[in-house]
């Protein structure tokens, strides 16, 4: 016989027993229902008044009730709750950072690319200059002679 066909045949005889007429006469009785009220508060009252016994002996024995000891968990979770919170924000600015690292270091580069082509610019036109005297010493001594006269005559 299965736990289900035990319970099945329990249920069926506790109907077929509170459906007696003498079962339902004894019911309806108001002072056996006061007594069934009057159990069933004493059972809470037992248990609350067990409950409240524990908790002071845990408390006199400085040990964690059940209460605590669920508000501790409760506040684990919010703690590791904001700790994956902050770890996402400390992920986040650093991402931040390395971009702004890397923002910063390419202007830089990009400035020394720009540079050195005006550099190398600079140089082949100072030998194209000088190439341009040599070529021609002296035209060049005359033409230093000009402007001096003329910052005299500003003068």
């Amino acid at each position: 016989m299965g736990i289900k066909n035990f319970k099945k045949a329990a249920y069926m005889g506790a109907s077929r027993f509170a459906m007696n007429p003498s079962v339902l006469r004894i019911l309806s009785n108001p002072k056996v229902q006061k007594a069934f009220l009057t159990m069933l508060n004493a059972n809470s009252e037992f248990h609350d008044w067990l409950g409240e016994q524990m908790t002071n002996q845990a408390k006199n024995l400085s040990l964690a009730t059940h209460d605590e000891i669920v508000a501790l968990q409760r506040e684990l979770r919010h703690q590791g709750a904001e700790l994956e919170i902050m770890e996402d924000r400390i992920v986040e600015l650093h991402a931040k950072i390395a971009a702004l690292e890397k923002e910063k270091a390419a202007p830089k580069k990009a400035a020394a690319k720009k540079a050195a082509p005006k550099k190398a610019a600079a140089k082949k036109a100072a030998p194209k200059k000088a190439a341009a005297k040599k070529a021609a010493p002296k035209k060049a001594a005359p033409k230093k002679a000009a402007p001096k006269k003329a910052a005299t005559k500003k003068k």
